[in-house]
């Protein structure tokens, strides 16, 4: 029997374009899956969206109290009774064939795979596209380069995800810190396809002040020299070099603005 697929989508006031998000799970040319559905105490028209599918596979979950990002994917994470896990955000959508393609490449001693994915603006139009041949195998020093992987782009073992939770203390950098950490210790499959688009809009949470993103930076590589042979994972060097040059650049424009 094929593996079960959880797809996790995490919401909070995301009517925008959920509809179309869920849309393109449920077209998906593999059929056993479900949608962990988990709202974090909308107050928009969420929970009337996911209802009207109408569709057993799709379990809704309204959350008891109101948390942050990475908590509630933890949340959702335990909710889980597929084989295998993967993330859908409520602005994003998915290639009809992402999760046949996917579950293909599972087999022993494969927990983790990734692809693709490309850009695409509030009307759905690609603005940035994406085919890069990026690596598999223990990719720890590359991601520190360059943080190429998207959380709707990934297919993770229910196993290896319950074992290895998010780390609630982060409100932006929680996917990127998981993946180092699972990098350290499991081999990464990439499949050469895009499988995601990612949208940007103006609400993303990435688009919060950069202050943010730099105390969350400092934050992690404080704690992943604290705990990683940091020789043997030279890449974090880069990735502290690249911060503080960028904390830099970031007080001689107040300074030339002033």
């Amino acid at each position: 029997m094929k593996k079960k697929v959880s797809v996790i989508m995490n919401c909070y006031n995301s009517d925008a374009f959920l509809n179309e998000a869920i849309e393109s799970v449920v077209n998906q040319t593999y059929i056993n899956w479900e949608i962990v559905f988990w709202d974090n105490q909308s107050t928009d028209d969420s929970a009337k969206i996911v209802k009207k599918f109408n569709d057993v596979r799709i379990k809704y979950f309204y959350a008891p109290t109101h948390t942050k990002l990475y908590e509630s994917r933890n949340k959702a994470i335990k909710k889980c009774e597929g084989d295998l896990i993967c993330f859908l955000d409520c602005d994003d959508v998915w290639v009809d064939n992402k999760l046949h393609t996917q579950t293909s490449c599972f087999k022993k001693g494969v927990d983790f795979v990734y692809g693709n994915y490309d850009v695409i603006n509030e009307n759905g139009k690609i603005v940035k596209e994406s085919n890069k041949n990026l690596p598999t195998g223990f990719i720890t020093n590359s991601l520190f380069d360059n943080n190429f992987i998207s959380i709707g782009a990934v297919m993770i073992s229910k196993e290896l995800l319950i074992n290895n939770l998010f780390n609630p203390k982060y409100n932006l950098l929680g996917d990127f810190e998981l993946w180092i950490r699972i990098s350290v210790k499991t081999q990464f499959v990439f499949l050469n396809n895009i499988v995601e688009h990612s949208r940007v809009h103006d609400n993303n949470t990435s688009r919060i002040l950069y202050t943010d993103w730099i105390h969350e930076k400092r934050f992690f590589y404080y704690n992943f020299l604290k705990n990683y042979n940091f020789l043997k994972f030279h890449g974090v060097f880069k990735y502290i070099i690249r911060t503080e040059l960028r904390v830099l650049y970031e007080k001689l424009i107040r300074i030339v603005k002033n």
